[in-house]
């Protein structure tokens, strides 16, 4: 008896398995389609190297940065809002 017993609650366990995964489906995140991150030119360069704003679309920051030629965005400080307009 109490072995019929085991094998019952084994075999509830196993439909109702079978059921809870038969009714989760997976689904994929939507895609972002804009950037990210915005470069705006501040216009002004030199040889070696040039300012230019960063602008982060999600949270709206807003971030100076010297990108040097050679060795690509080398310094980062935080700007204000306006700076990258809104």
């Amino acid at each position: 008896m109490r072995f019929a017993r085991h094998v019952g609650l084994v075999l509830v366990g196993v439909v109702v398995g079978i059921l809870l995964t038969g009714s989760i489906r997976a689904s994929q995140l939507p895609r972002e389609t804009a950037p990210r991150l915005s470069f705006i030119d501040t216009g002004m360069s030199s040889k070696q190297s040039m300012l230019i704003f960063i602008k982060d679309n999600k949270s709206g920051g807003c971030w100076l940065a010297v990108d040097s030629r050679q060795q690509g965005i080398v310094s980062l400080a935080v700007a204000p809002a306006l700076a990258c307009g809104q």
